[in-house]
């Protein structure tokens, strides 16, 4: 008798990495050039997907000839507010050389001055190198080595893990993954030894991109995955009518000033020493302050920069400037309204890993946006797309190290036949659009980005089990392509119910997670909070920073 899996498109490899950005691309790169086998799986096109070809126009930077390096894990510790896994955090800093060098060596282009890495301290205190090209040119030199490596497979997406037991969440280990032709709608079966997820993170706002929606993550919980600190979002700010990259490494490093309606410098009441080069979080509550206090909107301002400055902002961040000027708008003459723009999955929060970038599940690892960021704590003080990259070439070389020794991937039929139905379940005509129900996380999220609160917590959990309960049964996807939304829509739902629910632990005020009702940051809350899927429970608990095995230890007031 005939099965789903045989009439579906059968990979076996020793390694699988699902994503297109510079983690994904950096571990099939790893993974490769150590001899494994390696499928690189992307539901859009490797090298345009998810943040990495945003990237703005820097990227951070330790160079031992001229920095202290006690001086950065120091800064670092102190700007994460001491919520750091300090030995993940050590490991980043002592990387970033070695990847610089690689970057360089195939051809990745970094503005000089003289023969150093034209570098500048940017808002936290990050020493950021200038790129040409900003991450179009970054990504077109990786995504060239990374398919030198690793076989491409382009526009298939990614819905499930395969797991030796049959089960999700399961007792064994990942196996592989199952997904579908974005165009065809044919099955894709990937049977593999040790399985990469760097699929990024999740974008809930109205304008969010198609392609964030949390698809490893959610995965890797259903599995049966670990997450942490989903509550711990990166507060950001960018263009209020553009989606674009928010751009405050560069233009803000450039010396550029942040004004309220009234054309007043307004962090010099918030953090009146580093004003707009604050930590994000910082800058974050402030704008969100200004506006709620009737001083807003909220401008940045540009316009002083010299001609040099301007070319540097021209040739880091060519899509930022010629979206705007599409519009109708100059860097050099107009104000650009920014609002705050927070980033789950950039902060803390995702797919716990170890040192190295292991899951808790056997078999699993992840890098970048859809890992939990580490080294960073509640605010990182290293730009994600240079965490990204040397974390996506560690779990690559763990995951080819591993698949040595593991046994060859045995995929269970009847796991195949259940999630293959699971997949094509939402296909026909009529029903709930998907469209409708990224609106309703949109309406959901917004208000919540930078400020919140239980009640606000509870309201929100409310309302989502009753999208869940009335329209997501009745979603419905008109082609292949809109599968994939549909399929997006329902890892966002359920990834904004997480961090709701980790929201209401947190009871305190830290990084980009601000509590009007615990406005107050607390000492007894330097601890991690962990959610877990087991059986049909959701489990949720809290484990403190083990500062006993950690060189720097929180001062004694304040944190």
């Amino acid at each position: 008798m005939s099965t789903v899996i045989d009439s579906a498109n059968v990979m076996e490899t020793d390694v699988l990495v699902v994503g297109g950005g510079i983690a994904a691309c950096m571990a099939a790169i790893a993974a490769g050039s150590r001899g494994a086998d390696t499928v690189l799986v992307d539901k859009a096109h490797t090298g345009r997907s998810g943040n990495s070809p945003l990237m703005s126009g820097v990227l951070t930077v330790f160079d031992p000839e001229q920095d202290n390096y006690d001086d950065w894990l120091r800064r670092c510790v102190h700007e994460g507010e001491y919520m750091n896994e300090q030995d993940v955090l050590a490991q980043v800093i002592t990387e970033i050389p070695r990847v610089v060098r690689q970057l360089q060596d195939w051809g990745v282009v970094f503005m000089k001055q003289g023969d150093r890495l034209h570098r500048f301290r940017s808002i936290g205190g990050q020493m950021n190198a200038k790129l040409a090209n900003g991450g179009l040119q970054l990504m077109d030199v990786v995504r060239g080595e990374a398919v030198k490596k690793a076989w491409p497979v382009q526009r298939v997406m990614m819905v499930d893990l395969l797991t030796s037991d049959g089960r999700l969440p399961t007792g064994g280990r990942v196996v592989g993954a199952i997904g579908f032709s974005l165009k065809t709608g044919k099955l894709h079966v990937f049977k593999a030894k040790a399985t990469v997820l760097a699929t990024g993170g999740v974008a809930l706002r109205r304008y969010s991109p198609f392609l964030h929606s949390a698809d490893g993550i959610m995965a890797a919980f259903r599995a049966g995955c670990q997450l942490k600190n989903l509550e711990l979002t990166e507060a950001n700010y960018a263009p209020a009518n553009f989606n674009v990259a928010a751009g405050a490494n560069l233009l803000l490093g450039q010396g550029g000033y942040l004004l309220n309606r009234l054309g007043e410098r307004f962090m010099a009441r918030y953090e009146p020493e580093h004003m707009e080069r604050s930590p994000r979080s910082v800058t974050a509550v402030a704008i969100a302050r200004e506006c709620r206090e009737g001083r807003g909107p909220v401008f940045l301002d540009v316009r002083h920069l010299d001609v040099e400055a301007h070319q540097a902002i021209r040739r880091g961040m060519p899509i930022y400037v010629r979206s705007l000027e599409r519009a109708g708008l100059d860097l050099t003459r107009d104000l650009i309204e920014y609002k705050n723009r927070v980033s789950p999955c950039l902060g803390a929060g995702g797919i716990r890993v170890d040192l190295r970038r292991a899951a808790s599940i056997e078999g699993l690892y992840a890098a970048g946006s859809s890992a939990d960021h580490a080294e960073g704590g509640s605010e990182s003080g290293i730009s994600s797309g240079m965490e990204s990259a040397v974390a996506g070439a560690i779990a690559g070389q763990s995951a080819a190290e591993y698949a040595v020794k593991a046994d060859r991937p045995e995929v269970r039929a009847e796991q195949v036949e259940m999630l293959a139905r699971r997949i094509s379940g939402p296909m026909g005509e009529g029903g709930v659009d998907f469209h409708e129900i990224s609106q309703e996380i949109a309406a959901i999220w917004e208000p919540m980005e930078v400020v919140r609160s239980a009640a606000a917590l509870a309201e929100s959990i409310e309302r989502i089990e009753q999208i869940k309960a009335e329209k997501m049964p009745r979603l419905r996807a008109g082609s292949w392509h809109d599968l994939a939304g549909v399929l997006g829509a329902v890892n966002k739902l359920a990834f904004l119910e997480l961090m709701c629910r980790t929201a209401l632990v947190r009871t305190e005020s830290r990084g980009g997670h601000f509590r009007l009702d615990h406005p107050e940051r607390r000492r007894e809350w330097l601890k991690w909070v962990i959610c877990q899927q087991r059986g049909d429970d959701l489990a949720l608990w809290t484990e403190p920073v083990p500062f006993d095995r950690y060189p720097l230890k929180p001062p004694g007031e304040g944190l």
